[in-house]
């Protein structure tokens, strides 16, 4: 389970817990074998999350009855899935390209200097969609 610390310390996870009704979720820590936290998730993965049957609950003195079961995937490692100038692919130098990736990038954190065209590009405005 995820310390009181470790909640209070992730924004996300301290905001979902205090909108949760109370008792009512968990958080975990994921360790990878050797104890670390720190990328403990392998990229790409398929995750389980299994319940076993006696599991007990919140409401009162009853137990699962079922296994209870939670699946997930970790995003993989980031790769450029597609990309295009223009809308008739005929590309000429002063046309838009697109980028797109695997993994959804983190607008608020997007900077300029993130994106480097070789051969040099003159006039490189790059945009990252819905960030001016």
């Amino acid at each position: 389970m995820a310390t009181a610390d470790e909640i209070e310390h992730d924004e996300e996870i301290r905001a979902l817990t205090q909108r949760a009704q109370k008792d009512r979720w968990l958080a975990f820590r994921v360790v990878s074998a050797n104890g670390a936290t720190e990328n403990a998730l392998p990229a790409g993965a398929s995750i389980n999350i299994n319940f076993p049957i006696g599991t007990p609950s919140a409401e009162g003195p009853l137990k699962t009855t079922k296994p209870q079961h939670y699946a997930f995937k970790t995003f993989g490692p980031l790769r450029v899935t597609k990309h295009e100038c223009a809308y008739n692919r005929r590309c000429s130098p002063t046309d838009a390209w697109t980028v797109e990736f695997s993994n959804p990038l983190d607008a608020a954190a997007f900077q300029q200097s993130q994106v480097r065209v070789a051969p040099k590009v003159t006039d490189l405005r790059p945009r990252f969609p819905g960030v001016r």
